[in-house]
């Protein structure tokens, strides 16, 4: 199995190749949030499955992931890249708006992660402190 490979799923059922909306987005040069891609492979008559996470017990549901037919996104990713298939430049990362806000994207994620960690990283040093005294 190569690079990237551990992202591509067979499907038992029909024998299709799926990849998952992070390397679809690689391919197509979009933002890998679930629903741009679900709203490009709309428009690009692309096949796809809408997973869904876990049930929580307080209610709700998981965010939904998506996986899209291989060979569709493939053979449609020319026609996604060269704006055969007109596709909102903030959606793309190869324009600068897109670029920018992907980034912004990906810096609340890091922000978000960090601010809900520190404070079991303070309780665990506090812990340590109290315990070398």
């Amino acid at each position: 199995m190569g690079p990237g490979e551990a992202a591509v799923r067979k499907d038992p059922d029909q024998q299709v190749r799926w990849i998952f909306h992070g390397r679809t987005g690689r391919l197509w040069h979009i933002r890998p949030e679930g629903y741009i891609l679900q709203h490009v492979a709309d428009r690009a008559g692309v096949k796809y499955r809408v997973h869904y996470g876990y049930d929580y017990p307080v209610g709700g549901r998981g965010s939904p992931m998506y996986s899209f037919d291989a060979a569709d996104a493939r053979r449609v990713a020319p026609d996604v890249i060269g704006g055969v298939i007109e596709v909102d430049p903030t959606w793309r990362t190869d324009t600068p708006e897109g670029r920018r806000i992907h980034r912004w994207n990906r810096l609340k994620l890091f922000l978000s992660v960090t601010a809900s960690l520190s404070p079991l990283i303070a309780a665990f040093v506090f812990l340590i402190i109290a315990f070398v005294r």
